[in-house]
């Protein structure tokens, strides 16, 4: 018997358009609930263009129980459950970059609970050419983590996250699907919409009014400075400095550096595991190591080797928040609060 509710589950996998595909869904939630798909319970920040984690946070709780927020109320999630994705439709959309993270015995308790709540699950993953994640993985722990590190220290032991999470969700369900982001990069969102499989619906939805970078990686140059100054102040910066830049520049255009020690590595290390996920996801070889026809893009092995607008952008943010950091102590002072300096 044909389940009559249907979840279309975005395991988000880091750097692969998640954060833009949740902005989009999110601004554009009526038109899809008129075409009969609900996208509920997503922070409002992300109609902004702002980074969440998507409307699935409680769904990975449910899933880590060890890792639960003491605030996490296990029943009433459970009980409300379908009331609150789907409302009055039949089909729903969650999405989230944590649930890349959950493990094959998490996964599989998520479809035992999908299975009590009588739901036809297709997961939806996002992926990338391993070399261009890679390095985007890299830029997110330099502009996020405050990471000090050059990309070859970084790739060092280094293994591709959505490897391993298209293995273990792909173990569950053997109905995962995958885009490739970047065969369809500047059309990403409605090849998404396509997977609903809802007749009318991508071209009932007006996002291009909408549309906008979201998270975009850093420059090279950008990338350079922000791991030197990563250095100097422990990366306590780092991640104020990267959201001012993105939210102030965020159609700059940015290319990556080819390390060619770094790709042999990775030709060695995923040929073989590549030609498997492209096979039994019917990819047509789209998922690669590097996309050789986008080698004017590259640029191969590239170092810094003068100040650029880039570098100049960076130092006005540092600049700025210095200012900001100045005229919070003085407001203090004048109300006579001692500032909170951190030590460290």
């Amino acid at each position: 018997m044909e389940k009559s509710k249907k979840l279309i589950l975005h395991i988000g996998f880091p750097k692969t358009g998640s954060t833009a595909i949740q902005s989009a869904l999110a601004k554009v939630e009526e038109d899809l609930s008129k075409n009969g798909v609900t996208y509920a319970g997503f922070p409002e920040e992300a109609k902004k263009n702002k980074i969440t984690s998507g409307n699935g946070v409680e769904l990975v709780q449910l899933a880590t129980v060890a890792r639960r927020p003491a605030s996490f109320d296990e029943e009433k999630f459970i009980k409300s459950f379908v009331d609150r994705y789907f409302k009055n439709n039949n089909t729903a959309i969650i999405s989230s970059e944590l649930l890349g993270n959950l493990n094959k015995m998490q996964i599989q308790e998520l479809k035992k609970f999908f299975d009590s709540k009588d739901l036809h699950v297709i997961p939806v993953g996002c992926v990338r050419n391993i070399y261009d994640h890679t390095y985007s993985l890299y830029m997110q722990s330099v502009k996020r983590h405050g990471d000090k590190r050059a990309f070859s220290e970084f790739h060092e032991g280094f293994f591709s996250p959505q490897i391993r999470a298209i293995n273990e969700w792909g173990s569950v369900f053997d109905n995962l699907k995958l885009i490739s982001y970047d065969a369809v990069k500047e059309n990403l969102f409605f090849e998404f919409l396509a997977l609903l499989e809802v007749d009318g619906l991508v071209e009932s939805i007006n996002y291009e009014a909408h549309r906008k970078k979201i998270n975009r990686s850093l420059t090279i140059d950008e990338t350079f400075i922000l791991t030197y100054l990563n250095k100097l102040h422990d990366g306590v910066f780092s991640q104020r400095i990267s959201d001012s830049l993105l939210y102030r520049h965020p159609e700059k255009q940015y290319s990556f550096p080819v390390d060619p020690s770094a790709l042999v590595d990775m030709i060695k290390k995923y040929t073989e595991l590549l030609n498997d996920i492209n096979f039994k996801y019917q990819l047509g070889g789209d998922l690669k190591i590097l996309d050789l026809m986008k080698l004017p893009s590259y640029d191969i092995s590239r170092e810094v080797t003068s100040i650029s607008q880039d570098v100049l952008d960076v130092f006005e943010v540092l600049v700025q928040l210095c200012l900001d950091q100045r005229q919070e102590i003085v407001r203090l002072k004048s109300l006579k609060v001692k500032p909170k300096v951190k030590s460290d």
